[in-house]
């Protein structure tokens, strides 16, 4: 319709990332159309060039149920990176991690699948592994939807203490569970406090990674107090027979000195 091309540039116009915005935009305005003609109420209908993306991630997230919602919430929290001082970006992550994440892999596979459909999730395989990859389509998603910018800006914290427990876990499994991996002390401490707070599900090998952390260590701390336990009881029974033996010498001396004064008398006496 009359006006909209130059909308939809002035719209686009200095946007970062602007040819995959208006890319999407397009596509969804084609799909829209009303005969041979793009329409104004289609423009608004997907909120325009710059927020087509971000609208169609929140109609697609109100059409899920609970579990469903819950399960995109938990995917886009680990597809993303966050930026230390810059904006947050895009973050490619193994397919079967994110699988892993709940016991309804089917459920899972539909919700990445219906986002992929809508182009605002890519599939892809890893350059090395060659196995299947998930990352957000457009970065444009991470800065225009506003209920991924409030989950993320609300586990900012979450979020950076869950990648480094990611990055240990990995470390320890690639290093075949070598149990100097393992987190010990303060720090097994701090995770085993924030796994009880956070809202960030783990993948079963993140949870083992703590599990087997926390026995270790248990088994480590029984094992010393055994320790120090048989070592105090060697010092008590050492310093029993300590005494034992002091006071034998001095029934000892006692006796002897006593003889000598007996001896001593009866000398005096023969004298």
């Amino acid at each position: 319709e009359e006006g909209l091309v130059t909308q939809i540039v002035s719209d686009i116009n200095y946007q970062s990332g602007a040819l995959p915005l208006l890319q999407y935009a397009l596509t969804e305005l084609f799909e829209r159309r009303s005969g041979r003609v793009i329409t104004w109420d289609a423009y608004h209908d997907i909120g325009g060039a710059v927020g087509a993306l971000a609208h169609q991630a929140e109609e697609l997230y109100h059409e899920l149920d609970a579990t469903a919602q819950d399960i995109v919430h938990q995917l886009f929290l680990r597809l993303v990176t966050l930026g230390e001082g810059t904006e947050d970006t895009r973050r490619r992550v193994n397919q079967q991690e994110l699988i892993s994440l709940f016991d309804d892999q089917d459920l899972i596979e539909e919700v990445i699948d219906v986002f992929v459909e809508h182009s605002l999730l890519a599939l892809d395989n890893d350059e090395q592994s060659r196995q299947p990859t998930v990352e957000v389509a457009h970065e444009a998603i991470i800065r225009e939807w506003e209920r991924l910018k409030s989950w993320l800006n609300d586990s900012r914290t979450d979020i950076r203490q869950h990648r480094q427990l990611a990055r240990l876990a990995t470390e320890w499994h690639e290093a075949n569970e070598d149990q100097s991996f393992l987190l010990r002390g303060g720090r097994l401490e701090q995770f085993n406090i924030w796994k009880e707070i956070t809202a960030i599900r783990l993948t079963p090998e993140e949870g083992q990674y703590l599990q087997t952390s926390k026995k270790v260590y248990t088994q480590q701390q029984e094992a010393e107090q055994a320790r120090q336990t048989r070592e105090a009881n060697l010092e008590r029974h050492a310093q029993q027979r300590m005494r034992y033996l002091v006071v034998a010498l001095v029934i000892m001396l006692v006796g002897a000195v006593s003889v000598s004064i007996f001896a001593f008398d009866r000398e005096q006496r023969a004298n």
